[in-house]
């Protein structure tokens, strides 16, 4: 069976709802490669997520807000043809640190962006954003999924909860995977106008951690995250 039937499949069996990333299919738009698919990115989202958030909720809202916004980080060559940002006032911060620009921010690439800092990361030297890409598709062959789990204030300061999560079947700077899941958790606070433009993104998570597993050098990374991060219950829509 395609992976579009088995999306569909998975839709009807446990009426699920795709996520909605807005702002793909205006001509215009200067795309750094190709227009991207995300039929297989949908279909692994969907059966590997912990929530399943109500339709139209703030959850779900935040979520698409942050999906659109990944893809247009990925795939938008042009800053100013960005639908989730407010390009002009637009920063990224991890872990406190001091924010960057926009236009830095899409140059270097979301991994570099967010895992700065890190020391484990950092150690083989910089990246550029495609080497930076090609680490995590090349470690997580299947995809690499990422779902808000609790909304904790609404906007203009949305704060959240959310989980990252992918099967480390590939290789990671020599270190190959055999299957195993792995996962990361962390805290958003994003500063949005009042038609939900970001203004200032800034991320905290453990990074260093997280870059340990994937190198085997931590086998047993902690999971004992608590109630308040990872949300409720996974309950079906409708």
């Amino acid at each position: 069976m395609d992976i579009e039937s088995k999306l569909a499949d998975l839709k009807a069996m446990h009426n699920l709802e795709e996520p909605k990333r807005s702002g793909m299919d205006d001509a215009d738009i200067k795309w750094r490669y190709v227009k991207p698919n995300y039929i297989k990115a949908n279909y692994e989202f969907l059966r590997g997520k912990s929530q399943n958030h109500l339709s139209g909720s703030l959850e779900q809202v935040v979520e698409n807000l942050v999906k659109t916004w990944e893809m247009e980080a990925s795939h938008k060559a042009d800053l100013k043809q960005w639908t989730t940002v407010d390009y002009k006032n637009y920063q990224v911060s991890c872990n406190g640190s001091e924010p960057v620009g926009g236009e830095v921010a899409k140059e270097v690439g979301n991994y570099n962006a967010l895992l700065q800092g890190c020391p484990s990361y950092e150690k083989f030297g910089p990246l550029s954003f495609e080497a930076s890409h090609n680490l995590f598709r090349d470690s997580f062959t299947e995809g690499f999924p990422w779902e808000v789990l609790k909304v904790l204030c609404g906007p203009p300061n949305l704060i959240f909860t959310w989980r990252h999560w992918g099967t480390f079947s590939g290789s990671f700077r020599g270190n190959q995977g055999h299957g195993k899941l792995v996962e990361m958790f962390g805290l958003c606070r994003v500063t949005v106008t009042e038609d939900l433009k970001i203004q200032l993104l800034e991320v905290f998570l453990d990074g260093e951690s997280f870059v340990e597993d994937m190198e085997g050098r931590c086998p047993f990374p902690k999971k004992n995250w608590p109630t308040l991060l990872l949300g409720e219950p996974v309950t079906q829509t409708g």
